[in-house]
């Protein structure tokens, strides 16, 4: 066995333990997702996910399949402008079956101090219509503040193939209007994990995160859940741009 795939056995190990261990305040999550990205040119970027999530430990069950299409524009040095349309169909019990869509706009700078550090701010306002399986559709709106750092520390940066790099991040969601209180409205979650590139356009990453929020519907109104996080990302047989991307 090589030593990278001892080091991401050992990560592996690491991840469900880690989550195993603390789900009892909330649930334990196993969330996997498969990436399409097309660096169509030095200034546009499209990508295109399918996201299958469940609950694997703690109340309440439930599973979702989640897809989202989007673009991201390059329009200052070191600044994208965004947009992405989601669709999530939740399976929980009867009363409670969701299918959900999402318009996502928004701005994320990012930087580069040294060739392995990546640097990323991103702010998001976020339209979500819900619809509910016996009570029809609904209308939420919040903003999504996130902070993110990339270091590699195998080869000279991430983009290079047999790459391994470790992430970090944490986002914060701000409700808005009559909905503030609304079930997971109020929420942080932080991230942590690494990536390797297998080639040029083939990208893996693992990832455990720690999701806070508050509940309106039972006595213990704080939640927390642990999410182990399995992404696959392809980038399509375009030239990827010269600056840095910030997808995945």
């Amino acid at each position: 066995m090589t030593l990278f795939r001892r080091r991401l056995l050992l990560l592996t190990y690491a991840a469900v333990l880690h989550g195993g261990a603390l789900y009892a305040q909330g649930t334990t999550q196993l969330s996997t997702t498969g990436t399409v990205i097309l660096p169509y040119d030095r200034k546009w970027t499209f990508v295109g996910e399918i996201a299958p999530s469940r609950v694997v430990d703690g109340t309440p069950e439930w599973q979702e399949l989640s897809f989202n299409l989007g673009a991201e524009r390059n329009v200052l040095r070191g600044l994208d402008l965004l947009g992405y349309g989601y669709v999530y169909f939740t399976n929980q019990v009867e009363d409670l079956n969701t299918t959900e869509l999402r318009i996502r706009l928004g701005a994320q700078p990012f930087w580069r101090p040294m060739p392995r550090l990546f640097l990323q701010g991103r702010a998001a306002f976020e339209n979500r219509w819900i619809h509910y399986q016996t009570q029809g559709w609904d209308y939420t709106a919040r903003v999504r503040f996130r902070a993110l750092g990339r270091f590699t520390v195998r080869r000279s940066n991430e983009f290079q193939p047999g790459a391994i790099f470790l992430r970090a991040d944490i986002e914060g969601y701000a409700p808005l209007g009559d909905k503030a209180t609304e079930r997971y409205f109020d929420k942080v979650g932080v991230r942590t994990g690494a990536g390797y590139r297998f080639g040029r356009r083939d990208l893996g990453e693992l990832y455990l995160v720690r999701r806070a929020s508050e509940m309106t519907f039972l006595p213990e109104r704080d939640n927390s859940d642990w999410i182990i996080e399995f992404k696959y990302a392809h980038i399509l047989a375009r030239p990827t741009p010269a600056r840095p991307s910030s997808s995945p």
